[in-house]
């Protein structure tokens, strides 16, 4: 296992540094182009979550 930077990810599946990542990269149209992607496993909902207000 490598930890490597988010950004790097493709490129080091590109240039044969790594098998296969696991991360929670969605595919976009030039990550597709690029790379195969599994079946969506995960969908991420941003969320906001602001500190408790103390009155």
């Amino acid at each position: 296992m490598k930890d490597i930077e988010f950004s790097g990810l493709v490129q080091a599946l590109k240039s044969g540094q790594v098998d296969f990542v696991l991360a929670g990269m969605t595919p976009t149209e030039d990550r597709r182009k690029n790379v195969d992607f599994s079946d969506i496993y995960y969908n991420e909902k941003h969320m906001i979550v602001p500190k408790k207000q103390r009155h």
